[in-house]
């Protein structure tokens, strides 16, 4: 069944989080049978928490939450896991990174596996090199190292709500790793399918190392590889 919780989570964009959501939001009533949006402010400063309650006045299936202080995508997902009502949960960057030209795609293969892994088709084109450079080099290594067949561990994934309760995510940039890594180990079913990113759109410089970032990804790390000895 295509039942898909959609957490936004941005911080200070203002500019992009009415389009994000606007855009995805025409995709899902066309090819979901039952979605509902969450609208996560993570401790903005601009206009983005305004334009995120006027959003929720229009849209029925929105509702909001705001941080006071800004937590990160890990604490976003895991805000957003704990009130999903639909059976499958995905995180949508709030700066429309993601064109939605394949979404509907990607939407009608939702209920049809346990777990979908998405990678970008154009992040050469669309990222700043050295972004380019360490994403592609951070699910080489990852996917190396944990043994799996994965072309893109830092894209958008869509997950079971249940299953993935159950991993209980940690609220840090590792959440996505961890994730992906502890659901293939229970031998769930996924399917690989691809998107695109907005070009021109996403040229931000990665976060990924920054210290409190490489401590989070490091205790990730530590906590499968301690993992993978007791499996």
């Amino acid at each position: 069944m295509s039942s898909l919780t959609m957490i936004f989570t941005a911080l200070n964009e203002e500019d992009k989080i009415k389009s994000a959501v606007m855009g995805m939001l025409k995709v899902a009533r066309d090819n979901l049978k039952e979605f509902e949006i969450i609208l996560l402010n993570d401790g903005s400063t601009d206009k983005t928490g305004a334009i995120m309650d006027q959003l929720v006045k229009e849209i029925p299936e929105a509702k909001v939450v705001h941080n006071e202080k800004p937590r990160g995508i890990g604490a976003a997902f895991a805000t957003g896991l704990g009130m999903a009502s639909c059976k499958y949960v995905t995180l949508v960057p709030g700066d429309e990174a993601y064109s939605t030209d394949l979404f509907p795609d990607l939407f009608k293969k939702i209920g049809e596996v346990d777990f979908i892994i998405t990678y970008r088709t154009n992040q050469f084109q669309s990222r700043k090199f050295s972004r380019y450079v360490i994403s592609r080099t951070y699910s080489f290594v990852w996917a190396n190292v944990f043994s799996v067949p994965i072309k893109d561990l830092s894209s958008l994934n869509i997950y079971p709500v249940e299953l993935t309760r159950k991993i209980a995510p940690p609220p840090d940039l590792g959440f996505q790793l961890e994730m992906t890594i502890k659901l293939l180990r229970q031998n769930v079913s996924f399917i690989q399918m691809p998107l695109t990113l907005n070009t021109n759109e996403h040229k931000r410089a990665s976060s990924v190392l920054k210290m409190g970032n490489v401590k989070a990804l490091a205790r990730t790390v530590k906590r499968l590889i301690k993992g993978s000895k007791s499996v």
